[in-house]
């Protein structure tokens, strides 16, 4: 699956985002817990891009088998040869497979950019709901802060004049 060019750059411009965005964790747990979330999206790239690397040629292999055998299927339409192309073109047919396992490796690659970028928004959030003040502390403090001017200024009766 391709996307268009915006598409990946909204995809990036999200990921960095969020990235940013967990730069302002406070406690050290948080932190922590983010920072081996990130190791593990990182080993799985890791693992991916080996993988592709040493892989590559048996996975065109298996690609450019699996074409000749879908060109291979009866074809019901009837046609004079030379109105139709070679269908069994060695140059098409591997630039085929190889173009095949490229796209599959960046699907692959973009599978782990999005599970990383769900499980840091739902990270980001538990952290952030977690640092919020809640319940009666947040009533309280804000009984405790309510600055009011002029006759609604909380206060006892005024006194005026000498109190002796």
């Amino acid at each position: 699956m391709s996307w268009s060019v915006s598409e990946e750059l909204k995809r990036s411009y999200d990921l960095a985002t969020l990235r940013r965005e967990a730069d302002a964790l406070k406690t050290t747990r948080h932190w922590n817990n983010y920072q081996a979330m990130l190791e593990g999206f990182e080993q799985q790239r890791d693992k991916e891009r080996t993988s592709y690397r040493k892989e590559y040629q048996t996975r065109v292999e298996a690609a450019q088998r699996r074409i000749l055998k879908e060109k291979a299927a009866p074809n019901r339409k009837l046609m004079h040869p030379h109105a139709q192309h070679d269908r069994f073109s060695p140059e098409d047919t591997l630039r085929q497979a190889q173009r095949e396992v490229r796209e599959a490796h960046n699907d692959r690659m973009a599978a782990i950019d999005d599970a990383e970028r769900s499980a840091t928004r739902s990270y980001l959030k538990q952290a952030m709901r977690e640092n919020s003040i809640t319940g009666e502390a947040r009533h309280a403090f804000k009984r405790a802060t309510n600055r009011r001017s002029g006759k609604d200024r909380r206060g006892g009766p005024k006194r005026q004049g000498p109190t002796r």
